[in-house]
Formats: structure tokens, sequence, C-alpha cells
């Protein structure tokens, strides 16, 4: 049986994937690329395995259309980023450093 990934799991591959884009030419030259796209699958896998609903957009649905908004996956950022255990400084500043083209009113922690 598949076993769900929880928000902690979630962090520490997030962070794994963090640590491992810090290790890279591509860090030292502020390109979030390769990792950002990990980083969605990630995400995706996580909220479609919790039904995770985003502006009552089922996410399997969004995750299989290919017309996908950008604004309906910022927002499941967002959300993600202010559920509780996995609104911290750590992960709010990745998502910050991935995301914030895509979604500029995401701010990074203070």
């Amino acid at each position: 049986m598949h076993k769900v990934m929880t928000g902690e799991e979630l962090k520490q591959k997030l962070a794994l994937l963090a640590e491992k884009h810090m290790q890279t030419e591509e860090y030292n030259t502020s390109s979030y690329e390769p990792y950002r796209g990990e980083a969605l699958r990630l995400i995706f896998e996580y909220a479609m395995e919790n039904n995770y609903r985003v502006e009552g957009y089922n996410l399997k649905k969004l995750a299989s259309d290919p017309k996908i908004h950008w604004k309906e996956i910022c927002d499941m950022i967002y959300d993600i980023n202010d559920m509780p255990g996995l609104a911290d400084k750590g992960f709010r500043d990745w998502m910050h450093y991935w995301f914030n083209d895509l979604c500029p009113e995401m701010e990074p922690s203070e």
C-alpha cells in the first residue's frame, strides 16, 4: 500500500533539494533550475496525495490540464506556506527563492 507523504516529509525532501541546489554552479549564478521543477513535482505529489484543493480546483485535474494556470499553483504554494508545520523560515525562503518570479506577491520570511 502506498504511504501518503506528510507535511514533515515534504519539508525534508525540499530541504534536501535545497541543500543539493546550494552545491551547484546554478546556485552561484542565481538560477533556480533544474531544482524548481523537482520542487514543484514534490509539492504536487504532496498536494494530490492529501487531496489538497486550490480554490475549488481538484489538483489531479489541474495537473493533467495542459493549460495549467500559475495563479492556482501560486495560491497553492501560498496556502502550503501557511500550513501548520510547514510555515517555518527555511521552507518559506526556499519557496520564495524558487517561485518568486512566478508568484511575485510571495514574501520571504522576516
